[in-house]
């Protein structure tokens, strides 16, 4: 190491030189503080030690000093005086320039010392400077690293969420987001919308759900059913995501024609429905593991389905909402929410962001927070738009026939099974949404009142709904006997192309007069007539048991 020794006396000189170099090092000598500040001047770097003569002729120490510092600018530079005065306020005015100082006369062992130990303190410091400096490069590159990606996520999202109806608030704990909010049109003016939960805070979190951001979107596009996109994200999320991961998530479907509305939940807290003015119609839990909890083999595509009317709204969101804390360590709690939805509020979206802040107001937001609320408006008076009718030419005729007994009903759901045969079929896959709707309502009622003998009248309030599907969920888990048959045969005809469709129960089948009492209102089901808007004809046998529908293709 380089040490600079500045002094106007040549024994000083002498004798310091002799001590450094038995310790190993190289001896700079400056007879003056001048030389001492040309040399640093015209040096390609830095000494690492510098001993300093109070009294010198020309500029003194003390000035010296302090040039030599301004010299070095942000590096250190340890200086120690030598000095032959004992007077306290020689010695404090030395540690307020320099690191240290030796009196004189002074002994070989006490300079040995000092400069060993200033020589480890500039190498501490030299080592935490360069430590610091390359922190600060990581974090330059780190900053740069997080806008490229901000920038990724940020143009990303615009492209997601986009709809005239959606409102939405969207408040992460740090830059990256770990919630999810997705929005994409259908084939044939129905509205599909995802949000999730990711584990986890920030770029981890938000980075492991960006793989379903274009899967979603196209997978809207085409019209598959919201069970059948669940269970694709499910398999793509646990491809990428590793074990302590999943996403909670929802996945809606909001049909303006047939004003429906199809659900698949998996984690995330309960769904709302209001009608417009605040008050609660329907509560939707969900029933399913959050995405990336199940194997594909145990994955279940089981989805509700609800009617919807004129301006109700749709209310979804994940759990920073009532899990938020306030100064008093207490939750803001589903009932808490619940109690907002007091029938008489218009802004209800505004009224929950209000209450939410000033419950968790002088505290910390420790999770991410989405709040969405989904205004219905459907297509008034409208018949569905269907796809162009398929060229009877193109046209095979097929017939695909399943039984399915109780063991296959407590453990599936055929419906994406059939669909995914229906999106192979030429000329028959741009009806798939159309034919999705059909067979799942169908299903469901032969399913629900044929087999399990559920009463849809339980569900007139939104606590009914909860019965209404903890019964449903009872008697399929105990069912032991009876059969569901599906049939759908394809009729090529050069005028008229249509497919049959069958469904039909060995249980106690439909309910006419029950139906027949259903208004349009009714917050649950359905109902036939909303397939009969759908199809040619709809026919139901005398005992109820058996319903065939014809639908244009």
């Amino acid at each position: 190491m380089d040490i600079l020794i500045v002094d106007d006396s040549h024994s000083i000189t002498v004798l310091l030189e002799c001590i450094i170099e038995d310790l190993g090092h190289q001896a700079i000598i400056a007879k003056s503080g001048e030389l001492a500040l040309e040399h640093l001047q015209n040096a390609k770097q830095l000494p690492d030690l510098v001993l300093l003569d109070v009294k010198m002729t020309g500029i003194d120490g003390y000035e010296t000093a302090k040039q030599l510092k301004q010299l070095a600018g942000e590096a250190h530079l340890p200086i120690i005086f030598l000095t032959g005065s004992t007077e306290a306020n020689t010695q404090n005015k030395c540690l307020s320039l320099g690191e240290d100082y030796i009196s004189k006369p002074f002994s070989v062992e006490i300079v040995t010392l000092k400069i060993k130990a200033q020589l480890r303190v500039a190498q501490l410091t030299q080592k935490m400077h360069e430590t610091n400096l390359e922190l600060l490069r990581r974090d330059k590159n780190t900053q740069n690293e997080h806008r490229v990606v901000e920038s990724i996520f940020t143009n990303q999202f615009k492209k997601q969420i986009n709809h005239p109806h959606l409102k939405y608030h969207m408040s992460p704990v740090s830059v990256f987001n770990g919630d999810v909010l997705l929005a994409a049109n259908g084939p044939a003016d129905n509205t599909y919308l995802l949000i999730g939960d990711a584990t986890g805070h920030g770029l981890a979190a938000a980075v492991g759900v960006i793989p379903i951001y274009s899967a979603f979107r196209t997978m809207a596009s085409k019209g598959l059913t919201v069970g059948t996109i669940a269970a694709e994200l499910n398999k793509s999320l646990l491809q990428i995501l590793p074990d302590h991961m999943m996403l909670a998530a929802a996945v809606l479907e909001i049909n303006t024609h047939t004003n429906q509305l199809f659900v698949w939940s998996g984690g995330i807290p309960n769904l709302i429905i209001d009608n417009g003015q605040g008050r609660i119609k329907t509560i939707i839990p969900a029933f399913h593991p959050p995405l990336a909890a199940t194997s594909e083999a145990e994955f279940l595509q089981n989805i509700e389905i609800y009617e919807l009317v004129e301006n109700d709204r749709i209310y979804l969101f994940t759990d920073g909402i009532e899990e938020a804390n306030n100064q008093e360590g207490e939750m803001f709690g589903e009932q808490r929410l619940l109690d907002l939805f007091d029938g008489a509020s218009e802004d209800l979206f505004e009224k929950i962001l209000s209450a939410l802040k000033n419950f968790t107001r002088n505290t910390c937001q420790d999770d991410d927070i989405t709040l969405v609320e989904f205004s219905y408006h459907g297509l008034a008076n409208q018949e569905p738009v269907k796809p162009p009718r398929a060229d009877h030419m193109a046209l095979l005729p097929w017939k695909l026939e399943l039984q399915l007994t109780a063991d296959t009903l407590r453990h599936s759901d055929p419906i994406p099974p059939i669909i995914r045969f229906i999106e192979s079929a030429d000329g028959v896959s741009a009806h798939q949404d159309f034919i999705a709707t059909i067979l799942t309502e169908l299903y469901s009622n032969a399913l629900e009142h044929g087999l399990l003998q559920l009463d849809s009248n339980i569900k007139d309030d939104s606590s009914g709904f909860i019965e209404y599907y903890q019964q449903r969920l009872t008697r399929l888990a105990e069912l032991e006997q009876g059969y569901i048959n599906i049939s759908l045969e394809c009729l090529p005809q050069p005028q008229n192309s249509q497919l049959k469709i069958t469904v039909s129960d060995s249980g106690q089948g439909y309910n006419l007069a029950m139906r027949n009492r259903l208004k349009e209102q009714d917050s649950h089901g359905r109902g036939l007539m909303l397939i009969k808007k759908l199809c040619h004809s709809l026919d139901i046998s005398e005992d109820g048991k058996t319903v065939i529908a014809l639908y244009d293709i």
